[in-house]
C-alpha cells in the first residue's frame, strides 16, 4: 500500500509502507504491523482494537475529554478519598487507594495516580472533592487517563488556634467602664498567609472601684480568613483593682486667670462656688460630681500670687472620684483711683516749656481707709505741646507715691481743650542801618537786624529786617522805619521787636549820562553860538520814571573863528526829573564858524565923470544889502567904484568893490567886486 491518502478518519488492513510524509500529525492504527515498518516517529503503530467512544464530560479541574483515536481509553473503579480533615490553608484531600485501571493491553507498563481537591481551602461541610488521574509507565503515552471522579460529602474542619503570654493589667483608674487593659500573647496554628487577626478583651466584673474585682479574658478573631479558624479558650481565674479617678481642673477657668481689685486683704470673692461641670477635666459622662473650692491668696498687694486651692467633692457618683489640692496662680490688680476738682491755669506765656500751672490739687477718691497716709496722689499739668496758639489741649496727669503706691491705678487723665499760649514778645539790639543812597526808584534802605534779646534756650528764630524810606524821592532828612520778622522754626512762638525809626535818611540824586552824540562842529556864522546836535540816549534812568532830555550844544561865541570851544549840555526835566543829575556837559575844542556871505544888489553908479586925478566913480546908490542878521545892526557895507585907471577917456571900466564896518564885520564876508560898467567916461 503505497501513496495512500485518506480523507477521514478510517481502518486500513493489508501490508504497506507507512510514510511519514503522508501521516504526520495524525492519528494510525494497523492490525497487524508489517515485518518492515517505516513509521515516523510520532505515529503509533499498536495492535488494531475496536476503538472505543468516550463522551466529553467537563470536570472540575480539568482532565478527560476527547480521546484522540490514536489512545486507548481506560476506565477505572471508585477511589478511596478521606473525606474529612481539619483545615490546613490549602484544597488538598487524600487519596488512598487509586482503584482498579481497566483497558490496559497486556504486557504494556501503564500504572494509574490520584490526586484529590476540595472545591475551595473554606472550612465547611458538605464540600464537592475532585479526584484527578494521571498515567505513568513507558507505555503510558498510548492511553488517556480515566476521567475525573467528583464526590459529595467532604469536610474542612476549622483549625483550632492556641494562645500563650496573654497579660492583663490587674489595676486600673475608675473610667466608667468595665474594660480591662490586656496584651496578647503568642498565637500558635494560625497559616502565616493567611488573613487573620486576633483580638483579646478583658473585662471587670463590675465599673464600679474596689480590689479582687472579677476579670474575665477572652479573645475575637477577624479578618477573611477568621471563619477557618477556632478561637482561643478565655480565661475567668484573675482578679483586678479599679482605684479613684483624679480629677483636674482644667487651665481655661477662674482658677488659673483668677484676678481681682486690690482691697487691702487675701481674701477671694467668688471662688468658694461651685465649679462648672466644663470647668473640671475627667468626670465620666453620665456621673454626678460636684467640685467646689475654696482658697485664699498668700500676699495682699497687687501682683500674680499663688492660692493655694482646697477641693470637696459631693454627688451621686462622688466616691469614684478624688481631686488633688493645687496651687494656681491669681492676680491682684490695681484699685482704680479718681479725681475731682483739680483747678487749672489755662494761658500762659511762651516760655518753652509744656507746663501749665495747677491752682488746686483737688479731691483724690478709691484709696482705702488704711493707705491714705501711705499713698500720695500729685496732679500734672501739660498743654499737648510747647508752641503759642489757642484752643490748645491741656491733659492732667497723676502720678503716685508711697509704701503702698503700686496697689492703685492714678486717676484717668483730664483734658482741657481751652488751653492758650501766648507768643512772647522780643527786643532786638540797634540795626546797621546805611542811611543814604543814590535814587534807584525804591523806598528799600539796606539794613542787617542786631541781636535777637529774649528768645529762650536753643530756640530757632533769627530776625530779619526790611527798611524802607517814606517815599522814594531824591532828598535829605528822610524818614527811615526798620519792621522786623521772624524767621526760624520756633518763629511762631514770638512777637517781632517793635519796629525802629531813623530821621536822617539821605536819597541823592541819580546822575545819568548820555550815549554818543552826532554833532556839527562846523557852521556858517548865523548870529548865534548854537550847534545843531543830535541824537544819543539818556541812560541810567528807572523804569517806569519819566524824564526828559534835552540836548543843547553851544560855541563858546557866536563869532566866526577857527578851534572854537563848544560846550554840549543835557538839561532834564518830566515828573521825575527831580530825582536825577543831568548827564555831565562835554566840551570839545573843534568848533569852528565860517563867515557868512553877504549880497547886494541895487547899487548904481555914475559912469561919467571929470576927470579929477584919482579912479574914484561916483556910487549914487549903495544899494541893498542882504544876509546880516538883526542883532548885528553895527555891520555897515559900504559899495566902493573905480575906473580902471584915472586917465580921461571912454569906455573905461568901473569896478564896483564892498568895504564893510562894525563890531560884527568880520562875521561876514562881502561880496567879490565886480565890474560895473565897461562904458565908463572921464572927461
Amino acid at each position: 500500500m503505497t501513496d495512500l491518502v485518506l480523507a477521514a478518519k478510517t481502518s486500513v488492513t493489508g501490508p504497506g509502507t507507512v510514510k511519514a510524509a503522508a501521516v504526520a500529525a495524525d492519528g494510525v492504527s494497523f492490525e497487524k504491523a508489517p515485518e518492515q515498518q517505516t513509521v515516523a516517529p510520532e505515529v503509533t503503530v499498536p495492535p488494531v482494537v475496536t476503538p472505543v467512544v468516550i463522551p466529553v464530560v467537563p470536570t472540575p479541574g480539568g482532565g478527560g475529554g476527547y480521546t484522540p483515536p490514536s489512545k486507548i481509553a481506560l476506565t477505572i473503579t471508585d477511589p478511596t478519598v478521606t473525606l474529612s480533615r481539619v483545615y490546613d490553608g490549602t484544597r488538598n484531600a487524600t487519596v488512598t487507594a487509586t482503584g482498579a485501571l481497566t483497558g490496559v493491553v497486556t504486557g504494556d507498563d501503564v500504572r494509574v495516580t490520584a490526586t484529590a481537591a476540595y472545591d475551595s481551602k473554606a472550612a465547611g461541610s458538605d464540600k464537592r472533592i475532585t479526584v484527578t488521574y494521571a498515567l505513568v509507565g513507558t507505555a503510558a503515552s498510548k492511553y488517556s487517563a480515566p476521567v475525573n471522579k467528583t464526590m459529595a460529602g467532604g469536610t474542612i474542619l476549622p483549625a483550632p488556634l492556641t494562645v500563650s503570654g496573654t497579660t492583663i493589667t490587674p489595676t486600673k483608674e475608675y473610667d466608667g467602664t468595665t474594660a480591662a487593659s490586656c496584651t496578647l500573647g503568642t498565637i500558635t496554628g494560625k497559616i502565616t498567609t493567611d488573613n487573620l487577626t486576633v483580638d483579646a478583651a478583658a473585662v471587670y466584673a463590675t465599673r464600679d472601684i474596689g480590689t479582687g474585682k472579677p476579670v474575665t479574658l477572652t479573645y475575637t478573631l477577624g479578618g477573611n480568613d477568621a471563619g477557618n479558624y477556632t478561637a482561643p479558650a478565655g480565661d475567668s481565674n484573675t482578679t483586678g483593682e479599679i482605684t479613684c479617678k483624679t480629677l483636674t481642673v482644667l487651665d481655661n477657668t477662674q482658677l488659673i486667670q483668677f484676678d481681682k481689685v486690690y482691697d487691702g486683704s487675701t481674701a477671694i470673692p467668688g471662688l468658694a462656688g461651685e465649679l462648672a461641670a466644663t470647668a473640671i477635666n475627667g468626670v465620666v459622662p453620665g456621673d454626678t460630681v460636684v467640685v467646689t473650692p475654696s482658697g485664699m491668696f498668700t500676699d495682699p498687694n497687687v501682683g500674680v500670687h499663688d492660692i493655694n486651692v482646697s477641693f470637696t467633692l459631693s454627688g451621686t457618683n462622688a466616691d469614684h472620684y478624688q481631686i488633688n489640692p493645687k496651687t494656681i496662680t491669681g492676680k491682684i490688680v490695681p484699685t482704680p483711683l479718681t479725681a475731682a476738682d483739680t483747678v487749672v491755669t489755662t494761658s500762659k506765656t511762651y516760655d518753652g516749656e509744656t507746663t501749665a500751672t495747677i491752682t488746686a490739687p483737688g479731691s483724690i477718691g478709691g484709696i482705702i481707709s488704711a493707705d491714705l497716709s501711705k499713698v500720695t496722689v500729685t496732679p500734672v499739668a501739660s498743654f499737648d505741646n510747647k508752641n503759642a496758639g489757642s484752643g490748645k489741649t491741656i491733659t492732667v496727669t497723676y502720678t503716685l507715691e508711697g509704701d503702698v503706691a503700686g496697689n492703685y491705678s492714678k486717676p484717668a487723665d483730664a483734658k482741657l481743650n481751652t488751653g492758650v499760649i501766648t507768643a512772647k514778645p522780643l527786643t532786638i539790639e540797634a540795626p546797621n542801618l546805611t542811611t543814604s543812597k543814590e535814587y534807584d526808584s525804591e523806598v528799600t534802605a539796606l539794613v542787617s537786624a542786631g541781636n535777637l534779646i529774649g528768645v529762650i534756650g536753643t530756640d530757632a528764630v533769627t530776625p530779619k529786617a526790611t527798611a524802607s524810606y517814606n517815599d522814594k524821592a531824591a532828598a535829605e532828612n528822610k524818614t527811615i522805619t526798620v519792621v522786623y520778622t521772624l524767621d526760624g522754626a520756633d518763629k511762631a512762638n514770638y512777637t517781632a521787636p517793635a519796629d525802629f525809626t531813623n530821621t536822617t535818611g539821605k536819597i541823592t540824586p541819580k546822575q545819568l549820562t548820555n550815549s554818543l552824540n552826532t554833532l556839527t562842529t562846523e557852521k556858517v556864522y548865523n548870529g548865534t553860538n548854537s550847534v545843531d546836535a543830535n541824537g544819543g540816549d539818556l541812560v541810567g534812568v528807572l523804569e517806569g520814571d519819566m524824564v526828559v532830555r534835552v540836548i543843547e550844544a553851544v560855541y563858546n561865541t557866536k563869532d566866526v573863528g577857527d578851534t572854537k570851544t563848544i560846550t554840549i549840555s543835557y538839561p532834564i526835566n518830566g515828573l521825575d526829573a527831580a530825582n536825577y543829575l543831568a548827564p555831565i556837559p562835554v566840551v570839545r575844542t573843534d568848533g569852528k564858524i565860517t563867515p557868512k556871505p553877504l549880497t547886494v544888489t541895487g547899487v548904481e553908479v555914475t559912469t561919467t565923470k571929470a576927470y579929477n586925478g584919482d579912479t574914484i566913480a561916483a556910487v549914487t546908490n549903495n544899494g541893498t544889502i542882504s544876509g546880516i542878521f538883526s542883532d548885528d545892526y553895527v555891520v555897515k557895507v559900504t559899495p566902493v567904484a573905480h575906473y580902471n585907471d584915472a586917465s580921461a577917456g571912454e569906455n573905461k571900466t568901473i569896478t564896483v568893490s564892498f568895504n564893510k564896518t562894525g563890531d560884527d564885520a568880520g562875521n561876514y564876508i562881502v561880496p567879490a567886486a565886480y565890474d560895473y560898467a565897461t562904458n565908463g567916461i572921464i572927461n
